[in-house]
C-alpha cells in the first residue's frame, strides 16, 4: 500500500489528462433488445461478443477508442464501427449518411439498418435504412449451418490479393448497386458474389460485411479502413501490450500494460520519464514490461530544440 500512495503521487498531473479518441464504436442498448429478438433469420445473436469481437480488432490495432450511440455527435471521428446495428431511428440513420458523406469512415456489418426505432421494417429493400450509405441491395438473408470462404475481389485495391477469410452464422444476398465488391464468396450457392463492399458516398467511404469473418480477418480488415482513415496506432507494441495516450496542454502521457502471462518488450519512439519507476529513457530504447507490468512515459508535448 505504500507503494501504491507513491506511484499514484508520482501519477498526479494524469488526472488532467485527456485523450482524443479518432474511432468511435457503437453500443446500442435498445438495439442489444432487438437485434436479439425473436422470429429473426437467426436466433443465436450474441450482440454482446459481436461489439467486443470488432472492439478486440481495434485494441489489438492499438488505436484510440470512444465507445458512443449514433445519436451522439460522430462529427470528432474519422472512423465510425457499427457492429449488427439492426434498430436504426430516421435520425440516427441521417446522422451515419452525413457522417460518410463529410469524409468520415464507416465499417458496418450484417443485419444493420432494417428496422426503425419501433421494430417496424424500414421500407425501399434491406437495409431500408443504410442502402444509400453501402450501396446494395441485400436480396435475401441467408444464415449459416457451416462455414464458408471468401477471397478479395479482383480489382479492389483496399484488401491485399491474398486475402481470404473464413465465414461463419451468416451472408447476405448482395446486388451490387453503386458499390463495389472488396471480397466475394468463394463456394456455396453464393460462390462468386460479394460478401465484402466498399462505397464511395460524397467526401467519405462505407465498408459494410455481409458475412461474419474469422477473427483474423476481421482484424485484417480493420487496419485497412484505419489506415485509409489516417487513423494511426499511437505506438507500436507486441500483441497483448495495451496502449493508450493521454494529453495535457504541456505534456503527453504514454500507458502502457502487458496483459500477456510473460515478459513483452516496447521499442520507443520517444524520450521521457517512466513515472512509475523514474527511469530516464530515450527513442529506440528497448522498454522490458514483465507480465502484468504497467510503465507510464510522460514526455513534453512538444519536444525541447
Amino acid at each position: 500500500m505504500v507503494a501504491l500512495g507513491s506511484e499514484l503521487g508520482r501519477l498526479a498531473e494524469v488526472a488532467t489528462a485527456r485523450t482524443q479518441a479518432e474511432v468511435a464504436l457503437v453500443w446500442d442498448w435498445q438495439n442489444w433488445w432487438a437485434v436479439e429478438g425473436c422470429a429473426h433469420p437467426v436466433n443465436t445473436f450474441d450482440y454482446v461478443d459481436t461489439v467486443a469481437r470488432h472492439h478486440r480488432a481495434l485494441w489489438n490495432g492499438h488505436v484510440a477508442v470512444d465507445v458512443v450511440t449514433l445519436d451522439d455527435d460522430l462529427s470528432p471521428y474519422r472512423v465510425l464501427v457499427i457492429p449488427n446495428q439492426y434498430m436504426m431511428s430516421p435520425a440516427q440513420t441521417e446522422a451515419v449518411r452525413r457522417f460518410v458523406a463529410e469524409g468520415g469512415h464507416l465499417l458496418a456489418s450484417f443485419f444493420s439498418g432494417i428496422v426503425n426505432e419501433d421494430d417496424e421494417v424500414v421500407e425501399n429493400g434491406y437495409p431500408g435504412a443504410l442502402r444509400e450509405v453501402i450501396g446494395v441491395h441485400v436480396r435475401e438473408f441467408s444464415p449459416l449451418l457451416d462455414s464458408v470462404t471468401v477471397r478479395a475481389a479482383d480489382g479492389q485495391t483496399l484488401l491485399d490479393g491474398g486475402f481470404t477469410a473464413t465465414c461463419t452464422l451468416w451472408q447476405d444476398d448482395m446486388a451490387v448497386e453503386t458499390a463495389r465488391p472488396l471480397a466475394v464468396y468463394d463456394e456455396g450457392y453464393l460462390a462468386g458474389q460479394p460478401a465484402i463492399v466498399d462505397h464511395e458516398l460524397g467526401q467519405g467511404h462505407a465498408v459494410y460485411l455481409g458475412t461474419r469473418l474469422d477473427d483474423d480477418a476481421l482484424e485484417t480488415l480493420v487496419k485497412q479502413v484505419l489506415d485509409r482513415a489516417g487513423v494511426r496506432s499511437v505506438h507500436a507494441a507486441p500483441r497483448g501490450v495495451e496502449v493508450a495516450e493521454r494529453r495535457t496542454a504541456t505534456h503527453r502521457f504514454l500507458f502502457l500494460l502487458n496483459h500477456r502471462q510473460d515478459k513483452a518488450a516496447v521499442v520507443l519512439d520517444r524520450s521521457g520519464v517512466d513515472l512509475i519507476t523514474g527511469r530516464r529513457l530515450v527513442p529506440g530504447e528497448e522498454l522490458v514490461l514483465d507480465a502484468a507490468d504497467v510503465a507510464v512515459v510522460q514526455s513534453p508535448l512538444i519536444p525541447s530544440p
